[in-house]
Formats: C-alpha cells, sequence, structure tokens
C-alpha cells in the first residue's frame, strides 16, 4: 500500500465526516429544537469515518458513503421538499411505503450516494453490477427502515421529520451492507 493511497484514503474518510457533520446541521434546522440534544450523540459520530475509510473494505465504504453523503442528499432534499410546500408525510411516515422513494430527498440521496460511491469507493471490475446493488439496496433499506422505526424514532427524538431521518438512514446504511455485502472487490 502506497502512502498516497493513505492520504486519499484519508481525505475521503474526513470528507464523509465533514458531511455528516454537515447533515447533522442541517438536521437542526429541519427536525427544530428537538433536534439540539441529538446533536450531542451525532457530532462524535464523525469521527468513525476517517477510522474506518481504508482500501480493501468495499461494503463499508459504500455504507460510509450511503450514511454520510446519502444522508447528506436526503437533508437537502427535505430542505426542498418542505420549502415548496409539500406535506412531505412520506419522510419515513409509517404507512406510505414506497411513497418515500418519489421526493426530492429520495432523488437527491441517490445522486449524492451514487456520485460519491463512484468517486470514493474502490470498486473492481462490475462497477455497474456494485453500484445498483447498492442503490437496490438502499431505496429498499430506506423504504423499509422507514416504515419499520420512523415512529419508534420520532417519538425519541420528538420530530416526525427527524425520526423519518434517521429510520430511513439506519434503513438505507443496512440495506446497502446487505445489497453489497455479497459483491467481492475484483
Amino acid at each position: 500500500m502506497r502512502h498516497q493511497d493513505l492520504t486519499r484514503e484519508s481525505k475521503a474518510g474526513w470528507l464523509l465526516a465533514l458531511a455528516w457533520v454537515v447533515q447533522g446541521a442541517m438536521l437542526v434546522t429541519i427536525g427544530g429544537t428537538a433536534a439540539f440534544g441529538f446533536l450531542a450523540l451525532w457530532l462524535p459520530l464523525a469521527l468513525v469515518f476517517p477510522l474506518v475509510f481504508r482500501p480493501g473494505r468495499l461494503g463499508l465504504e459504500a455504507c460510509g458513503v450511503a450514511a454520510s453523503l446519502g444522508g447528506l442528499g436526503m437533508a437537502v432534499g427535505t430542505g426542498i421538499d418542505l420549502a415548496a410546500g409539500e406535506a412531505h408525510a412520506a419522510h419515513g411516515m409509517p404507512g406510505h411505503g414506497v411513497a418515500v422513494l418519489v421526493s426530492w430527498m429520495a432523488a437527491l440521496m441517490l445522486v449524492f450516494c451514487v456520485a460519491g460511491c463512484h468517486r470514493l469507493c474502490r470498486v473492481g471490475r462490475p462497477a455497474l453490477r456494485f453500484h445498483l446493488a447498492a442503490v437496490l439496496g438502499m431505496l429498499a433499506g430506506m423504504t423499509l427502515g422507514g416504515a419499520a422505526l420512523s415512529g419508534t424514532l420520532s417519538s425519541l427524538a420528538g420530530s416526525h421529520l427527524l425520526g423519518g431521518h434517521l429510520a430511513m438512514l439506519l434503513g438505507m446504511t443496512a440495506g446497502t451492507a446487505v445489497g453489497t455485502g455479497w459483491l467481492r472487490p475484483t
């Protein structure tokens, strides 16, 4: 492993950490005052990204991109959805199923994730297969996570938008792990 690779990976890890911190700041604006206490738990997690983003951990790289850049895309998209006057009921609210996929939130999550993974994840030859598995896993995980966890996390967070975001973030990160877990770099 060359020094240049370590430097590149270190920079990528810190970029993901920065995206995580910005996402947290955006969630405070989306979730209101209920989100301030949440930041005490959120911000220290940013340090995980530079520690785990290393060459050869392709599934972990993809999960890091999904959680940080994908989550940031979701937060930006949520802001656009809210500014456009969307009821935004599909944001992780139980009973809306795949309706969550038709929003700026979902579109920007995909754009940020795919662009980030294309740029940061070291995918071997089956790159299309890898990205397709990651996208399908993210979408399925986001939908299922939002449906299964948003009620509980909304109660804990004190905000249905914040709880829905957290539920979908957990779901899409787990979905990315499942979707890409069986693929090996070549």
